[in-house]
């Protein structure tokens, strides 16, 4: 009663001023500023803070230039409020990528304005309740604080870069924030390009014009660059004169060592350019190009081996818009800078003394270009990136690159790829591959091949052909080792939709005749299931339980719906085969092939454990249970292994032992942007996690396949810088305990 007391009155004098309730209730309106760590242009992080669902912030999502989770939005209320909470609204429900799953909430009267990611603990983290629409979070007190931060752990679909929030409302007591833009901060360089660059200390500097005054001097690149019309371009007017039909990739003839610049002034026609072009290339680590007209100047470090931080920068004048502009890299001493038009729009660390190679693409764009200028300490003839690794690197298979050969020749090979890797009972080390004899294509004249080694690695005999199919192809080897008989077996799939088989009790140095056993798969086929051929890489002969000694080859076949995998076994020592298990049509991954490529390692409870490449960031996995009998739907994005859209290989190391775990191996490219950086790594939990990995090469790995050692270190077969070698190297055992955290 003595509530409704005070609050009539009240009620009675707003009628009395003529004020409605709504409007006394109103919310006064502060303007807060509001940045990301990541940005896409046009969907900044103050669009997340504007009271308008539609308009939202996402991270950048361009492939090379996103950079990975967490990421973090920042608000600057101007001074300490008291917030009680906060409402998270996601994208609109038409599209669900970026919308965060796990979150971090961190409020403080610190700016920590230059430090990424927020630090300390948080006021409040957890999962939000809603994929798509509304979720409110209140805090268990209210905190005061100047600077709200929510930082993004995770998304819902999985992806490791983007992030996105429709509208964010924070809840304060009478106040209404609005979000504008964050003031940028500038980062001219009185010593930019453009007049103003000074370039290492000109006594001792090594100047290199690749392009002057419009003249181009072909000395200056690099050689091959003239080939096939890569310089096509000509002088008219001062300018070096590109265009749409003109092929104008000038790789400079000297790599950069010690402090250095690097100078293009040129003009690009807008709407004549393709994606990326043109661009400043630093070899093996990114390029600085643009999106297309109008768009922002980007950091693109797809592919690349040893990739720099991605960045986009918006511009005031764009790159086509007819008119001169200039492009520079510097490096001063442990720092590498981007410049446009004399503004620096960029500065990140790098190795002061690592040698770089840097140039300028146009290819297919029409540009006008004035100069072109390599200034360095020192030159280097050296164009190649020094790539570490973890061992010594044999490249025992190597090709000769398209167009060399005419015929067929034995023993030689345009590209050699899809490497398979087995160790005999003896001990011999057997690498297999497909020598593909007239060019690098998928499809054409290849052979199944092995080569041999009799003494750990050191020393391989020459190329045994296993099976020539004439000018068909050949594809996807996968040996078998029956470590109890000694027999190794190969499969291999045949032009056109034939699985055939052979086997050799020699440790490979003959093989018998061919056996195709298609028809006698096809008949264990349930409905639906068409059979595609064996996956590329390594079966396994399973050692525990009930089926110990069983022969399982992993298996690419179709459902209805998409294209996957499953076990093809034999458990009378390889005379007969039938169909195992499979992952059946997958509903965690909708309109995606379902898993591919993928090969197996035994669990211990003699579950059959498949990794395989999906058209996802990260590996896909699944169980195929019941000793690898038992279909399965389940399957899963591992958040530790990156996915390049590449094979990869696994294979169980070890079993418990001694109160130690056994370990399982995974080996592909350490980097979800690019067949680059192959790397080892090590689960000590049946696959549930990856804590331990190991780079064994820091350049160009694709296909990859792996062996264990008696002696428990791990052979390592690759493609090694492309499409056209396979690599091989020994390296240590893995860690008999995962790693502390």
């Amino acid at each position: 009663m003595r509530r409704a007391i005070v609050v009539l009155p009240v009620l009675a004098a707003i009628a009395l001023l003529g004020l409605s309730g709504a409007a006394l209730a109103e919310d006064r309106v502060v303007e807060v500023k509001v940045r990301a760590d990541s940005e896409h242009p046009g969907l900044e992080a103050f669009r997340a803070m504007d009271g308008n669902p539609a308009t939202i912030w996402h991270a950048i999502w361009w492939s090379g230039v996103a950079t990975r989770l967490p990421h973090e939005i920042v608000v600057d209320l101007g001074k300490s409020y008291e917030i009680t909470g906060f409402t998270h609204l996601t994208r609109p429900a038409a599209c669900k990528n970026g919308n965060i799953k796990d979150y971090e909430v961190y409020l403080s009267d610190k700016p920590e304005a230059k430090k990424p990611l927020a630090k300390g603990t948080p006021v409040a983290k957890g999962t939000f309740e809603n994929e798509v629409g509304e979720s409110v979070v209140k805090f268990d007190a209210p905190v005061k604080g100047r600077y709200f931060r929510l930082r993004a752990l995770s998304n819902i679909n999985g992806q490791p870069t983007w992030s996105g929030i429709g509208e964010l409302t924070l809840h304060c007591e009478g106040v209404k924030f609005v979000g504008k833009p964050w003031p940028k901060e500038t980062a001219e360089d009185p010593k930019g390009p453009g007049s103003k660059l000074t370039g290492p200390k000109a006594a001792t500097a090594k100047v290199l014009w690749i392009i002057k005054d419009g003249v181009l001097d072909k000395k200056a690149l690099a050689p091959g660059s003239t080939d096939n019309n890569y310089c096509s371009g000509k002088t008219v007017d001062g300018f070096h004169v590109t265009g749409r039909e003109t092929l104008s990739r000038l790789r400079t003839a000297k790599s950069a060592v010690g402090d250095f610049e690097f100078k293009a002034v040129f003009s690009a026609t807008a709407g004549g350019s393709k994606w990326r072009f043109p661009n400043i290339t630093i070899s093996d680590r990114g390029q600085i190009c643009f999106w297309k007209t109008g768009s922002p100047m980007i950091l693109n470090s797809s592919r690349a081996a040893m990739p720099l931080e991605g960045f986009s920068v918006p511009l005031d004048k764009s790159a086509f818009d007819g008119n001169l502009h200039a492009m520079a890299v510097t490096r001063r001493g442990g720092k590498i800078s981007f410049y446009y038009d004399d503004k620096q729009v960029n500065e990140q660390s790098i190795d002061p003394d690592v040698r770089l190679h840097v140039w300028f693409d146009a290819l297919f764009t029409p540009c006008k270009i004035k100069s072109i200028k390599l200034t360095a300490e020192k030159f280097s003839d050296n164009l190649k990136t020094d790539f570490k690794s973890a061992a010594p690197i044999q490249e025992i298979l190597v090709g000769e690159g398209s167009g060399k050969f005419k015929k067929a020749v034995y023993g030689r090979a345009a590209s050699y790829r899809i490497p398979a890797l087995a160790v005999s009972k003896k001990g011999t080390i057997l690498a297999f591959a497909e020598a593909r004899r007239l060019d690098k294509n998928d499809i054409g004249d290849h052979d199944a091949v092995v080569k041999r080694s009799e003494d750990g690695g050191k020393t391989w005999g020459p190329e045994i052909v296993i099976l020539d199919n004439g000018n068909l192809s050949v594809n996807n080897p996968c040996p078998i080792v029956d470590m109890k008989t000694g027999r190794i077996w190969f499969s291999c799939a045949r032009w056109k939709e034939r699985m055939v088989l052979y086997y050799s009790d020699d440790d490979g140095k003959t093989w018998s005749k061919e056996r195709d056993i298609t028809e006698m798969i096809r008949k264990s086929l349930r409905p639906g299931i068409t059979m595609a051929g064996p996956s590329a890489g390594a079966g396994i002969m399973t050692e525990r339980g009930k089926t110990a000694g069983r022969l399982i080859m992993p298996l690419c076949a179709t459902t209805p719906s998409t294209m996957t995998t499953g076990v093809l076994y034999s458990d009378d020592r390889g005379e007969t085969w039938k169909l195992g298990g499979m992952l059946m049509d997958c509903p965690s991954l909708a309109n995606a092939r379902c898993m591919v490529e993928a090969l197996c390692a035994e669990m211990t409870d003699g579950s059959i454990l498949f990794n395989g490449r999906v058209l996802r960031p990260n590996r896909g996995q699944t169980i195929i249970a019941d000793f690898g009998l038992k279909d399965t739907k389940e399957m899963w994005l591992v958040k530790d292994l990156p996915e390049a859209n590449c094979q990869g290989s696994i294979i169980r190391h070890s079993w418990p032992k001694d109160g130690k775990p056994g370990i399982i191996l995974y080996s592909g490219p350490g980097l979800a942007t690019g067949r680059v950086r192959g790397t080892l790594f090590a689960s000590y939990d049946d696959g549930k996690t990856w804590p331990w990995k190991q780079v064994y090469y820091q350049g160009g790995s694709g296909y990859s396949d792996i062996a264990v050692l008696p002696d428990g270190r791990v052979a390592v077969l690759f493609e090694k810088d492309g499409k056209i070698k396979l690599g091989f190297m020994i390296v240590p055992a893995p860690p008999a305990a995962p790693p502390a955290e």
